[in-house]
């Protein structure tokens, strides 16, 4: 048992390329590099695929089936749920949880989310929040609005590989195709601790592994 979103469907049509899970990296930019933030905080580069389930428990509530997986982040040895309530309209609601990690040099989390693959055929982005360009937490003074560009125009050729295409303050975002189903995304602002931040999300064609392995762009 993984504990992790495997498959979504839709029509027969598989929309996941690679399941929900937990994801604490993100490809260093100049400044990182400056600061020796990778080798201070690399212990989190891997985190996420060292998370271990070690219980599923399954209830029945009034706003759906909640499924709660307990386990560790074992790198890190901190603990870590992921609970799903499966609502009868078909939405999933996603929360993670991380205690305090049991280990010496963990540095500063460089990032607290979620990751999936998707279907190569979804290629279509479209967002309700700051844009139309990437935004990052002190540089969030762009329009709010809705925008639309695909996964590819997502990511932008520095001169160095680094992290791009990220953007806060969203309220919802959709990736779609026009020849197959799409995902949606929506923020929780009654379960968000800063609600007018909602969702900080990119959709980028390449993972943060492969830009940063990546030398030159």
């Amino acid at each position: 048992v993984t504990g992790m979103l495997q498959s979504v469907s839709h029509d027969g049509v598989e929309l996941l390329s690679a399941p929900l899970q937990p994801h604490f990296w993100r490809a260093p930019v100049d400044n990182d590099r400056g600061n020796r933030m990778p080798n201070r905080q690399g212990v989190w580069r891997n985190a996420g695929a060292s998370w271990r389930c070690d219980s599923l428990e399954v209830t029945e509530s009034a706003g759906g089936v909640v499924i709660a997986a307990s386990g560790q982040i074992t790198s890190v040895n901190a603990p870590y749920t992921l609970t799903y309530t499966i609502r009868p309209s078909g939405e999933v609601h996603v929360q993670a949880e991380m205690g305090k990690p049991n280990r010496d040099g963990t540095g500063e989390l460089p990032r607290f989310g979620l990751r999936m693959g998707v279907n190569d055929s979804i290629t279509d982005l479209t967002w309700y929040g700051r844009g139309p360009d990437e935004t990052t937490w002190d540089r969030d003074e762009l329009p709010l609005g809705r925008w639309e560009s695909t996964v590819a125009e997502q990511y932008f050729q520095y001169s160095e590989p680094q992290e791009t295409g990220t953007h806060v303050s969203t309220r919802w975002l959709a990736l779609t195709s026009e020849d197959s189903p799409g995902l949606a995304v929506f923020a929780d602002p009654a379960g968000c601790s800063i609600p007018e931040q909602a969702i900080t999300f990119s959709a980028l064609p390449y993972a943060a592994e492969d830009i940063e392995a990546a030398k030159y762009a």
